[in-house]
């Protein structure tokens, strides 16, 4: 049966780590890693990137060797939209999250939240790839950024903390964290 779209993203790069770059496609929310030196060019690997509602709010995957092991993760960004369960306006989220080829399967290995938007209103966090401090690869730098819109008493959210859920969290300039650097663990990135 044909495709009967092209692809959003098509890419190439070395996510097994044998010197051979990989195809990396995404079809809909669907991520399609194959190639040629690929496990011999019979098997292909996919992912669904179901923490996005629609195609249109994944808007960026880059090739990145992050964790520092010699083959690139993918970085991929872009907005969730959560309705509120009390009901309001919708608020969409902006997220980075990586995924590495582990074990033939593409794995989540990080996910923090860069901003937050309802209403017009915005708090957007400061996230950064820095050389990591062990020599190889990069840590994951995340700070408060900017508020508008909000101040401390009018923001509906609580500071969240890291480690309490499947993603990071949003820091606020009010929240008491002024920063936190993820490192790559050998299996996933940690504070």
């Amino acid at each position: 049966m044909p495709l009967r779209e092209a692809p959003r993203f098509d890419l190439r790069a070395d996510l097994d780590g044998d010197g051979q770059p990989e195809r990396i496609v995404l079809f809909g929310r669907d991520l399609v890693v194959s190639g040629p030196a690929f496990h011999g060019g019979h098997e292909y690997v996919s992912l669904t990137l179901q923490q996005f509602t629609a195609p249109e709010d994944i808007h960026e995957i880059t090739p990145r060797d992050v964790a520092g092991g010699g083959s690139a993760d993918l970085v991929i960004r872009g907005t969730r939209h959560v309705s509120p369960s009390g009901g309001g306006a919708p608020v969409h989220i902006d997220m980075i999250f990586l995924y590495a080829l582990q074990g033939g399967a593409l794995t989540r290995v990080f996910g923090v939240e860069t901003a937050r938007e309802q209403a017009g209103k915005r708090a957007q966090g400061m996230v950064q790839f820095i050389p990591a401090r062990s020599g190889r690869g990069f840590d994951v730098d995340v700070r408060p950024g900017r508020v508008t819109g909000w101040t401390q008493s009018s923001y509906p959210w609580p500071q969240e903390r890291p480690g309490a859920g499947s993603t990071e969290p949003l820091l606020l300039p009010w929240g008491g964290i002024p920063s936190l650097r993820y490192a790559w663990d050998g299996a996933h990135f940690s504070p």
